[in-house]
């Protein structure tokens, strides 16, 4: 596998115990400095794999090694998955050794790898690292993106109320140091926050706010979740002309910067428009098109949420068996994740909810 490194234990052992013996604190200190430099710069080139166009914290690759090269996503999310457990342990070694701007450049990069797969633990308690390293460090920058990280993952986990202040601490950092694009970001998922909790109006003021910053700085990743946010919320309102036209635009902007995961999860909530305007067959076409994009870059969930969807749209064009096949296989999924969803799935499934 691409760029692991392989060390039996006891060698390992052995090694490790020679090292105490012969080298200074200072040493073994500056060599893991460099190992963590290492998986810094390995995360950050699969990251940019995994969502193009994202933005992140100011980071420079140390230039001590050839930039790694993965040729695919799968690799990308290959290599991550066979150093979960490292990544994790050395974002928080770096942060016991006070190589703070490690310690968040290192959660910065995990981002995208722990939404995808919703390892939410890790995610939790990497972000919580550091952000108190960013504030341990006096970084108000890194201070900002830890707590819209911290944001994103209890959305996840649909606690809107909780996170809505976490989201509102963000946005005022990043006003006041003028970090636009930190801004942009923490007001999506402010707004985000607002639209759970149906506080429609607020919600579209968030995302608008959010969508005219980002078309001003030129952020095309964040115009595209502004755009699905706001989607999402018209479709809540039942203004289904404007969340039509909302996912239509985020939808093309996924497909330029060819960010295949969002693209497909564009293309899940633009079925479930389609339902409520009573579309069938188109939701069916988006749903199985998000279905194969989700099981290609291994979005469990997102593949979860277009099952449950194209249930829906099945329901309506093959009957009570169709849709209630694909029902039990996002249960499944949403089970086996831990996931919230699964609570609505079990309650669809045993009649106690209607399908829109």
């Amino acid at each position: 596998m691409f760029g692991r490194y392989r060390f039996h234990d006891l060698l390992r052992l052995y090694a490790r115990e020679r090292a105490r013996a012969e080298e200074t604190d200072t040493d073994r200190e500056a060599a893991l400095g460099r190992m963590f430099g290492w998986y810094l710069d390995t995360a950050d080139a699969a990251e940019r794999l995994l969502i193009p166009g994202r933005g992140r914290l100011p980071y420079e690759a140390t230039g001590r090694w050839d930039e790694p090269v993965f040729a695919t996503r799968g690799d990308a999310l290959s290599w991550f998955e066979a150093e979960r457990g490292n990544l994790v342990a050395a974002t928080h070694q770096a942060a016991d050794l006070g190589l703070h701007s490690l310690a968040w450049q290192l959660p910065d990069a995990l981002w995208s790898f722990f939404f995808l797969r919703s390892y939410w633990p890790d995610w939790r308690e990497t972000h919580e690292t550091g952000l108190a390293a960013a504030r341990q460090a006096g970084d108000r920058q890194a201070e900002a993106w830890m707590l819209s990280g911290l944001g994103d993952y209890g959305l996840e986990l649909r606690r809107h109320e909780e996170v809505a202040s976490v989201f509102k601490r963000s946005v005022a950092i990043c006003r006041d140091i003028g970090d636009r694009d930190g801004k942009a970001r923490a007001l999506c998922g402010l707004g985000r926050c607002e639209n759970r909790m149906r506080r429609f109006e607020q919600a579209i003021e968030r995302e608008q706010q959010a969508l005219l910053i980002s078309r001003e700085t030129g952020y095309l990743y964040r115009q595209g979740v502004a755009l699905y946010y706001l989607g999402e919320v018209y479709c809540d309102m039942g203004r289904l002309g404007d969340a039509l036209d909302c996912h239509r635009q985020a939808l093309a902007i996924r497909q330029d910067l060819g960010d295949r995961w969002n693209e497909g999860v564009s293309l899940t909530d633009l079925g479930r428009v389609f339902c409520e305007l009573r579309r069938f067959e188109d939701a069916v076409d988006c749903e199985e098109r998000s279905l194969a994009i989700a099981r290609e870059v291994g979005h469990r969930w997102g593949e979860a949420r277009s099952l449950e969807v194209l249930g829906i749209a099945l329901l309506q064009t093959q009957g009570v068996e169709a849709a209630r096949g694909c029902w039990r296989q996002a249960l499944k999924i949403f089970t086996g994740l831990g996931a919230p969803q699964a609570d609505d799935l079990r309650a669809r499934l045993t009649g106690t909810l209607d399908a829109p």
